[in-house]
This record gives C-alpha cells, structure tokens and sequence, in this order.
C-alpha cells in the first residue's frame, strides 16, 4: 500500500487536467473533466439516499472519487468520515482532487490498497491510468490486458483497513470489477457490526454472475446477514434471480434488521435530487 506522500504527488502530477463545473444533488461543485456522467447510473440515487443516513463509511473501489462526492453532499460534509480506498494510485490521487478542490477534506482518509480475503497475498492487478476502473481479472480489464499493464499488489482487508485507520463503519460500499466476493470474506469482523454493504456485482468470464450469486447468499447465512436484489427490493433468495444480469447492486443487512423504507420507492437509475436525503 502507498502512503498519503505518493497519493497526493499522484494528485498534483494530475493537475492540469481540465476542471469542469457540475451540479450534483443541487449543489455547484468542480470536478475533473469527464467524471461526471450527464445521466444517473443504475446505483446513484440508492447510493446517495444511504450515504444521507450513514456518515461514516468505507468506499472500497473508490476511483476517481465521484462516489465520495456524492456521499459528501448527502447531508453536512463536516459531519461525514470517509475513508476512500483504491487499488489505482493514479485515480485515488484524482479522488484525492476532487474532494480538497471542494474544501471536503476535513475528516476524509485515502488509502491506496487491494482490498481482498485475507491481508499479505500478492496479486496481480490490471489498470492503466487513473480514468478507467482496474481488476484483479484481466477479462475485466480488457484494455490494460491488451496492454499488459498490470502490477503486483499486496493485498489488505475491510477488518485491516477498519483497524488500522480505527474507524468502525455504518456502510462499507464495495465496487471492485468483480472482486466483490473477496472482499466481503475479508470483511467478517465489520460483518458483525450494523453496517450494511452496498455492492456492485458483475458477471466475468472466470465467474459468472449466478456463481458469484450462491457465494453471496452463502456468505451472507453464515455470517447472520440477508442479501438484497435493489433492483426488486427483495431478498435475493435464488442466484437465477440475477444471472441474467451483467452488472447489479445488493444492499446487504443483517438478518435481524428490515430493509430501508426509504429506498422501497427508489427505482433503478433514479436521478438524484436532494430530496433523496429526507425521510
């Protein structure tokens, strides 16, 4: 893992590149050009609506730091931790912009690392530059295969990253091109808190998207928790449910807890409004 040194030399390496004005839930805000997409993705709105009511959250896979920006407008950002993790230097050090630009620095922690199941593996991990998002699976990361541009990392965990930087979450968000399992076994402590973990799944080529289903129902009854399809707001009971899909988002709860009223009314690919934070 880099240290903050390097993340934020990434960052003014990065400099010049452009900064455009967007708006975001209402507010005016900068950003590096091209982050921004002009229409909302399958998960913003759901993403926003829990960033609102959980103010200290774990972003693995934080890339270029869109999603902290949107955590960090969903409510007082002086009342937000955010630990930001990414195993890309170059886009964590854009994250890194992106957020101090903004004047949202004040209780916001980067973390250069692949996150995993157990901490010490080395890994192979494919990327090339800071705009695309890397994998530890080369049919995830087509153009840096192609390239063969690729290092090897040594991995951490959620429960590491958790006691190293002794925060204890109430959301871990999860988007790693398809290393989503890893990274929950790798999470078993955090699992025990109320945390819930919001995660983007993927179909790959080495795993498909009803294996990587069965892993998570499976993961989920031996840690006391119950997954969720967004999608339906229902528990996702059969991978069939979701093998047709490329990419989709479970909210994953404890088993003791009910599924936000909240989002019951939020649909797939929603725009995000302010009014999203609100009970």
């Amino acid at each position: 893992m880099k240290n903050l040194k390097e993340v934020f030399k990434s960052a003014i390496d990065r400099g010049t590149t452009p900064v455009e004005e967007i708006t975001l839930a209402g507010r005016h805000l900068l950003a590096t050009e091209g982050m921004f997409r002009s229409a909302p993705d399958y998960d913003d709105a759901w993403y926003y609506a829990l960033a609102a009511r959980h103010p200290t959250i774990i972003d693995v896979g934080a890339n270029r730091g869109f999603t902290a920006l949107l955590a960090l407008v969903a409510g007082n950002p002086d009342n937000k931790r955010l630990l930001l993790v990414d195993a890309n230097p170059e886009a964590l050090g854009v994250a890194c912009r992106n957020v101090c630009m903004n004047g949202f620095g004040r209780n916001i922690t980067f973390q250069q690392g692949l996150v995993s199941d157990v901490a010490g593996k080395q890994v192979s991990f494919f990327t090339v530059g800071p705009g695309d998002a890397g994998s530890v699976y080369a049919s995830h990361a087509k153009t840096a295969a192609n390239q063969q541009k690729s290092s090897v990392m040594t991995t951490t965990t959620v429960d590491a990253l958790a006691d190293l930087h002794g925060i204890q979450p109430d959301l871990v968000k999860i988007d790693v091109e398809g290393a989503e399992l890893d990274v929950l076994k790798g999470a078993a402590r955090v699992a025990q808190s109320k945390a819930p973990f919001f995660i983007e799944m993927h179909d790959l080529q080495e795993r498909k998207m009803a294996v990587s289903a069965q892993a998570i129902i499976d993961w989920c009854a031996a840690n006391g928790r119950t997954p969720y399809y967004m999608k339906l707001h229902e528990p996702l009971t059969y991978p069939q449910t979701i093998a047709h899909r490329g990419r989709c988002h479970l909210l994953i709860i404890r088993s003791d807890q009910e599924y936000p009223a909240y989002l019951k009314s939020i649909a797939q690919g929603t725009p995000i409004t302010a009014d999203l934070a609100n009970d």
